[in-house]
């Protein structure tokens, strides 16, 4: 998978480098010479982002700093999808290779467009959350990036509980905490936007 997300959580924590990178035989020098690294060294510097960032929001401000424009052709082919409808199919289909630990599917309800998260693919146990948050919010500027100024009323589906001190929205978008998936939900009438 690309090296690149791990090289901005690096950057994001210079005096923290090696702590983020113990365990995955990388050093920070060769981090960055890399296009690419396993999933598991992504993984454990993940983990080890959640041990040392800490607090309940940095995998949402690290997935905001991301944005669409992080994710190399899977990012321009959304953007330059024809329709914000087919732009979240391609981040459903081809969202495995820039996270091949996780699902994803584009689901049609009644008034939404549900971009879900399957985490059950491999076993990410207190990484699944912060996880979700990341992707959900470079999904969320996907979105943004396509309706500009547009307003849009975002759902954030959240299977994890709702913690004592979260918020009851995310930059305007509601959050639905203990909900049967994880997803982002976009207005249907926005399919074809």
């Amino acid at each position: 998978m690309p090296a690149l997300y791990a090289r901005l959580l690096l950057e994001h924590q210079p005096r923290r480098a090696a702590v983020l990178l113990r365990g995955t035989g990388l050093t920070a020098a060769e981090l960055a010479a890399r296009e690419s690294i396993s999933a598991e060294q992504q993984l454990a510097i993940l983990g080890h982002a959640l041990r040392v960032v800490g607090g309940d929001d940095w995998a949402v401000r690290f997935g905001a700093e991301l944005g669409i424009n992080s994710h190399g052709p899977l990012g321009f082919a959304a953007i330059s999808a024809a329709t914000l409808g087919e732009g979240l199919g391609l981040l459903a289909e081809y969202g495995p290779i820039r996270a091949p630990y996780l699902g994803f599917a584009l689901v049609p309800a009644a008034r939404e467009l549900r971009l879900v998260v399957d985490t059950g693919r491999y076993p990410l146990g207190p990484l699944a959350a912060p996880v979700v948050d990341v992707v959900l919010e470079v999904a969320r500027a996907y979105v943004t990036a396509v309706c500009g100024t547009r307003p849009v009323r975002l759902t954030y589906y959240l299977a994890r509980p709702r913690p004592a001190r979260a918020p009851r929205g995310r930059r305007g978008a509601r959050l639905v905490w203990g909900a049967p998936f994880d997803g982002l939900g976009v207005p249907a009438a926005l399919r074809d936007f």
